[in-house]
């Protein structure tokens, strides 16, 4: 898949925080600031011409300089092999590639090793950290886990390395989920975890990974995780716990209402650089 970088040149730094929010509603999977720029990174099937009449709030804060640019699949690999460097979670978890060597893993509870070959899902996003933070509280013994938009895999890695039974990982870009099977695969974890690609289809009554889950992860963005709420609860029984993260604190509520419209309500919040992680209870009326 390729992707449309949409360079936002700010006058001001206290503009970026501005330019971000006004993202929240564009179908942007990837978010780094650099400098004054900020880069988001979209499908290029789903970009749309954006200008800077679609950045309200950033112009609030002063002029705005739009630049956009086709990236081409193939280009990604080279770019993050050459910038990747591993990931240390609570000191449990260290997320490393094959070309990193001379560290300790043996000081960490677990190792996962993924060849970013991906441009998401490398675990460096805060909100990945927020998610595997969240995880390791958990007793996942025996569990059955879902990953929605599970990206290169690493959380579904991480739930069977820490003891789940199964994890299914629904990934829609098929480049990603390619790269998730040879992640699984690398991890030694393929005989307790599977990779689909589609999307929120897979898990409705008839989609090959409908199931009742213990945990539920869904680390994407606001309106997907909005639209798809009702989808999850579906697959959810009483005492099921969904994870969402890929959102910003002023879209809490909205989050909650309608979470709680599905049978969900909160049991704790936690946050990474401006970005929100929620854990939800599911409660079923029957």
């Amino acid at each position: 898949m390729n992707y449309i970088q949409i360079s936002i040149r700010v006058s001001d730094l206290d503009a970026i925080d501005f330019v971000i929010a006004d993202l929240q509603d564009k179908p942007v999977e990837s978010i780094e600031v650099k400098g004054l720029d900020v880069l988001a990174y979209m499908p290029k099937d789903q970009y749309k011409v954006i200008t800077t009449d679609d950045f309200p709030l950033g112009l609030s804060k002063g002029p705005l300089k739009i630049e956009t640019v086709e990236i081409p699949h193939q280009n990604w690999n080279i770019n993050w092999e050459s910038n990747f460097s591993p990931v240390y979670v609570e000191n449990q978890v260290l997320i490393k590639a094959p070309f990193h060597l001379g560290l300790d893993i043996n000081k960490y509870q677990y190792l996962i090793e993924i060849n970013p070959k991906m441009a998401f899902g490398t675990g460096h996003h805060p909100t990945t950290y927020l998610m595997i933070q969240e995880l390791l509280k958990i007793d996942l013994k025996g569990k059955q886990i879902l990953d929605m938009g599970c990206g290169t895999g690493i959380l579904t890695v991480l739930a069977v390395k820490m003891g789940a039974i199964k994890a299914i990982g629904v990934e829609i870009d098929p480049y990603s989920a390619e790269n998730a099977l040879e992640v699984i695969q690398a991890n030694n974890v393929s005989d307790n975890s599977d990779i689909y690609v589609g999307g929120v289809e897979l898990i409705s009554p008839a989609g090959i990974a409908h199931g009742s889950y213990d945990y539920i992860l869904a680390n994407i963005n606001r309106n997907t995780l909005l639209s798809d709420m009702d989808s999850y609860a579906k697959n959810s029984v009483s005492g099921t716990l969904l994870h969402l993260s890929g959102f910003y604190l002023d879209d809490v509520d909205k989050v909650l209402e309608r979470a709680k419209d599905c049978g969900y309500f909160l049991v704790s919040q936690s946050s990474k650089e401006g970005w929100i992680h929620l854990t939800l209870n599911y409660h079923s009326e029957t």
